[in-house]
């Protein structure tokens, strides 16, 4: 699957991602632990 990925301030890239959800669950964590 394909998935918006951030690179660098201001840069994205699609790129292939397995399992997008779980990176999204990780992210989401660290946001709610700051």
């Amino acid at each position: 699957m394909k998935a918006l990925t951030y690179i660098e301030h201001g840069k994205f890239a699609l790129q292939e991602k397995a399992k997008p959800q779980l990176v999204s669950a990780r992210n989401a964590g660290k946001h709610l632990h700051q």
